[in-house]
């Protein structure tokens, strides 16, 4: 009796209970990304003064901050030649690039390090962070790179990490950067497959938000830095990955804007997807081959992804600071 009826029970009860679970899945996967809602319109740029007094003014006004964990400034009291916006990584903070700034502010450029969104809290453990979105970071970049324009001539803008990718949407998109200087950019991760990709962030930004320590064994007490996160979002993931597909798109049917783009990366970073950012450079390099330059360090020399905070466990920033200066200055 059972096997008589299996094939009708099999056809109109477990078919339709198994397509509903998967409409969900499939939704996931195939529905098409929104486009990122920025404002149609941004406020004119400042005078140095101005520019000065919007960032004191923004000094302590997000309460529950490390100290150092906000947006820092490092000026000589009047527009230089050149100026630095420095773009810190995933659950970090500003002190990230303490060092690194300080040494090109002693050259004689104004430098100028915000805080990404929902970065630099007291609370290590915070979920907050699973907040951030793909327009925030652009949103708050732009605000930099706004200041930035009143505080020097000619305006760089270096991102690692996820802000590599944020750093790489201002390069397709924004006139009025010199230079745009992706560090290990995170487009995707390294251990996907390239054709999966799209399917993977797109998971990420939809599925339920998940923590994920960056290691397991450690959690909590994570070696590195004091003021870094010892765990990530997946959703955060997810909304980078969406910036990079956008940029990935617009890049192959659109020049970028920016006057150079500089890609530096190393053979060794077991993160960021190498693959991605190939594609993205070889896009970039059809419109304008002569504005793209790229250096790798080698796999030999084991540089780690996050290779600009000393705090970092194995950093090479001996090894890496000089190549990364005398690169900026070519």
């Amino acid at each position: 009796m059972i096997s008589r009826y299996a094939g009708s029970l099999v056809r109109k009860v477990f078919l339709p209970i198994l397509l509903l679970l998967l409409i969900p899945c499939i939704w996931a996967v195939f529905w098409p990304l929104s486009k990122l809602s920025l404002p149609s319109q941004h406020p004119v740029d400042p005078s140095y003064e101005s520019a000065v007094s919007i960032l004191e003014g923004s000094r302590g006004t997000t309460a529950g901050l490390i100290e150092g964990g906000d947006t820092q400034w490092l000026l000589h009291g009047h527009p230089t030649e050149r100026v630095f916006v420095l773009l810190h990584g995933l659950c970090n903070c500003p002190r990230q690039y303490e060092e690194f700034a300080g040494i090109l502010y002693a050259k004689g450029n104004n430098v100028l390090v915000p805080r990404t969104p929902f970065h630099g809290l007291a609370n290590l453990m915070n979920t907050e962070i699973a907040n951030l979105t793909a327009e925030e970071m652009v949103a708050g970049t732009l605000e930099a790179v706004r200041l930035a324009r009143a505080l020097g001539k000619r305006v760089t803008v270096v991102g690692l990490s996820i802000n590599g990718t944020t750093v790489a949407w201002l390069a397709q998109n924004v006139e009025g950067i010199d230079c745009a200087v992706l560090l290990d950019p995170f487009l995707a991760p390294m251990m996907i497959p390239g054709w999966t990709v799209s399917a993977v962030g797109r998971l990420a930004l939809r599925l339920p938000n998940q923590f994920l320590w960056w290691d397991d064994k450690q959690r909590e007490r994570l070696a590195g830095p004091s003021y870094a996160y010892p765990r990530f979002s997946t959703r955060v993931v997810g909304q980078v990955m969406r910036l990079g597909e956008i940029v990935l798109q617009e890049a192959e049917h659109e020049p970028f804007r920016s006057g150079s783009i500089l890609v530096i990366t190393s053979a060794s970073d077991n993160a960021a997807s190498a693959t991605a950012t190939a594609s993205l450079v070889s896009a970039w390099k059809k419109f304008r081959p002569d504005a793209v330059r790229t250096h790798e360090f080698p796999a030999s020399e084991r540089v780690p992804h996050d290779f600009i905070d000393p705090n970092q466990p194995d950093q090479k920033v001996g090894r890496v600071y000089p190549v990364l200066l005398r690169l900026l200055e070519e």
